[in-house]
């Protein structure tokens, strides 16, 4: 009997770090670019917006139990990257369209762990 109490207990602590919630650490790398002699300056309106159908990463474990892996600062982690990528490349981002060259939408669909 104390076999089988001593196995399920260790089932359970094995087993306990899959239902727990989980947060992810996201870093953004963001490779050097050179700047585009084309660009000079341009004006565009950027927008970057989250388009997941869930903002969590996935699930650890299995079943109902299972546990949420989020990352609750993905999106304004996202959207600086992208605004400085564009910054990089040497474009102007205004917010009024009306002064803008272009406008640009940046949507994320999916990201899956």
């Amino acid at each position: 009997m104390t076999k089988h109490l001593i196995l399920a207990w260790v089932l359970l602590v094995a087993a306990g770090c899959a239902f727990t919630p989980h947060e992810a650490d996201l870093v953004i790398d963001q490779p050097q670019i050179p700047v585009e002699a084309t660009v000079n300056g341009a004006r565009i309106q950027l927008t970057v917006i989250d388009e997941r159908d869930k903002p969590d990463l996935g699930r650890r474990g299995a079943g109902f139990a299972a546990a949420k892996i989020s990352a609750d600062d993905l999106m304004p982690k996202f959207t600086k990257a992208v605004e400085d990528g564009f910054r990089a490349k040497g474009y102007e981002l205004i917010g009024d369209q009306s002064l803008a060259a272009a406008r640009l939408v940046v949507a994320l669909r999916t990201l899956k762990f």
